[in-house]
C-alpha cells in the first residue's frame, strides 16, 4: 500500500509524482490519497492566499489533485480499478477565528509562507480575509472553532498485469527465487549455453530448488554455471555444477 495524506498533492511536476507513486506500488497494491478539493474550506483558504501572494506561475495548483477529472487523467496507465470519494475533514480548536488564524500563520506551512512573502503591513489584508473565511465557515460557538473541509478521497488499485507478463514470458522463477524457490533466468546467456550444447545442465537448474542466485563465471572459453550458496555449509560457487559443465563443455568442444 502507498498512502499520501494531504501531501504528495503539493509536489511539483504531478505527472512525475502520479508515476511515482505507481511505480513503488506493487502489482495488486493499493494507491491512497487525501487531497483538499479547489471548492472546499482548505481549497478557498489557498485562492485568498494566491490573491495576495500570487504561486509559481510555472507550479500546477496542488488542489488539481481534488478534482476527479484531474485524477481520473494522471494514474491511468498502469490502474486497474479508480474510486473517488468526497470525503469531509473537521478542523476542531478551542478557540476563536482570529486566534485560529494566528495558528495557522505561526504553525500551517501555506499560510506561514504567505505571511512571510510579506511585510508586517503587507500581513493585514491577508490576516482580515482569512479571518472572515474562517469566522463565515464556522459552526461552533462560545469562542471556539469548527469548521469542515473537503477532500477526495482517492482509492487506486494498481494492475496486476505486470506479473502476468513474466509468467507469459518464462520469468516466474525470478518470482519464484526471491521466495527460496527456482533461480532466476538469463535468456542471453541461456542462449549462449544452449549453444555449446548445454540444455541438460539449464534444465537440471531450472528445476532444482536452490537457495542462492545463478551464477556464470567466464574463464578463458569456458563458461561455469554454478549456484552461489547462502548457506555456509553449502557448496561454493564452482562445485559440482561448473565441474558437470567444463566437462560437457570439453565434450561438446572435441
Amino acid at each position: 500500500m502507498v498512502l499520501s495524506l494531504i501531501g504528495a498533492m503539493f509536489a511539483p511536476r504531478p505527472d512525475r509524482v502520479a508515476a511515482e507513486l505507481i511505480r513503488v506500488c506493487k502489482p495488486g497494491g493499493r494507491i491512497i490519497m487525501a487531497n483538499w478539493t479547489p471548492a472546499g474550506f482548505v481549497g478557498q483558504m489557498f485562492k485568498v492566499h494566491a490573491a495576495h501572494v500570487p504561486p509559481p506561475p510555472l507550479m500546477a495548483p496542488p488542489v488539481a489533485w481534488g478534482r476527479e477529472e484531474t485524477v481520473r487523467e494522471r494514474p491511468r496507465d498502469g490502474i486497474a480499478e479508480l474510486r473517488l470519494a468526497r470525503r469531509m475533514y473537521p478542523f476542531k480548536y478551542p478557540f476563536p477565528p482570529p486566534e485560529v488564524v494566528a495558528f495557522f500563520g505561526t504553525y500551517y506551512g501555506p499560510t506561514n509562507r504567505a505571511f512571510a512573502a510579506l511585510d508586517p503591513g503587507g500581513q493585514a489584508a491577508p490576516r482580515r480575509d482569512l479571518e472572515q473565511l474562517w469566522s463565515e465557515r464556522n459552526l461552533a460557538g462560545g469562542g471556539a472553532t469548527h469548521v469542515e473541509s473537503e477532500y477526495l478521497e482517492v482509492v487506486a488499485t494498481k494492475t496486476a498485469a505486470r506479473r502476468a507478463a513474466r509468467t507469459k514470458a518464462g520469468l516466474e522463477p525470478a518470482l519464484l527465487r526471491a521466495r527460496g524457490g527456482r533461480p532466476r533466468r538469463h535468456p542471453a546467456r541461456e542462449a549462449s549455453l544452449h549453444s555449446l550444447g548445454l540444455e541438460p545442465v539449464l534444465d537440471r537448474l531450472r528445476v532444482r530448488p536452490a537457495p542462492g542466485r545463478l551464477a556464470i563465471v567466464r574463464e578463458g572459453p569456458l563458461e561455469h554455471v554454478g549456484l552461489e550458496r547462502t548457506a555456509p555449509d553449502e557448496s561454493p560457487v564452482g562445485f559440482a555444477h561448473s565441474r558437470r559443465v567444463e566437462a560437457d563443455h570439453t565434450a561438446a568442444s572435441s
